[in-house]
């Protein structure tokens, strides 16, 4: 088990109708979170799992939200 980060920060304006309207809508947001992963071996094949939650924190500007990832990946 480790700890991911995330952090977000737009540098330029949204173009368009939208951005237009909400005044470019310049946004950040950092996140915070665990990720867990797990390896092993299936006959000759190599399975990895990973399972990442990243809750979001001091955002502005952008939608708020918990993010949940999971992967997996099979060699063979």
């Amino acid at each position: 088990m480790r700890v991911n980060r995330a952090w977000h920060r737009q540098r330029a304006d949204d173009g368009g109708p939208t951005g237009d309207a909400l005044n470019g809508f310049v946004g950040r947001a950092f996140g915070i979170g665990p990720i867990v992963t797990y390896s092993t071996k299936l006959g000759k094949s190599h399975l990895d799992l990973s399972a990442r939650w990243i809750h979001d924190f001091d955002v502005s500007k952008r939608v708020e939200g918990e993010g949940f990832n999971f992967t997996a990946s099979l060699k063979f």
